[in-house]
């Protein structure tokens, strides 16, 4: 499947055609365009033609010609990364310089989650979750090696039909 990113339109007067004044922006080609208003989604060709129309540098520049990124659960899971079997010493420092320790050793822009036995990092870019996973995670003087790391999984949500109770059947159907 294709991946896909949406755009918002947040300028004064939105050009004429969006698509091809969001790709004079970016220079990454897209399979498709689909234009509601002042929103744009784009289906790109592949996962490389993402992590460059994802990387600062043009995000910078799209930013700047008015449009904001709408960010899809599947772009923030791709780039989420959880660590499993944290050690506790590593779960007791602050969040706060948790993050910047991170950050700084990892060489990634990331927000932390922790919760009770594990770390959320929220990168930056699927590029960045990418070389945490391949990688691992350095903290202080602790090592999470990358078996410990798993991608978020997204779980597809499936709409269930809703049944007629026992007594509400019209005659002559039977369950």
């Amino acid at each position: 499947m294709n991946p896909q990113v949406k755009f918002k339109f947040v300028g004064e007067n939105p050009p004429d055609d969006l698509p091809t004044f969001l790709f004079s922006l970016s220079n990454v080609p897209y399979v498709r365009p689909f234009v509601a208003a002042r929103n744009i989604k784009l289906q790109l060709a592949s996962e490389a033609h993402l992590s460059e129309l994802l990387n600062p540098q043009n995000i910078a520049k799209i930013n700047a010609g008015g449009f904001d990124l709408i960010e899809s659960p599947e772009l923030r899971a791709s780039c989420t990364v959880i660590c499993k079997y944290v050690d506790r010493s590593l779960l007791a420092k602050p969040s706060e310089s948790l993050h910047s320790e991170i950050s700084d050793k990892n060489g990634v822009k990331a927000s932390i989650t922790k919760t009770k036995f594990s770390l959320k990092i929220r990168c930056a870019t699927p590029q960045e979750a990418n070389k945490l996973l391949t990688n691992g995670v350095k903290a202080f003087s602790i090592f999470i090696p990358s078996h410990y790391l798993k991608a978020q999984a997204l779980a597809p949500t499936v709409r269930v039909p809703i049944l007629p109770s026992v007594g509400s059947a019209p005659p002559g159907n039977i369950f």
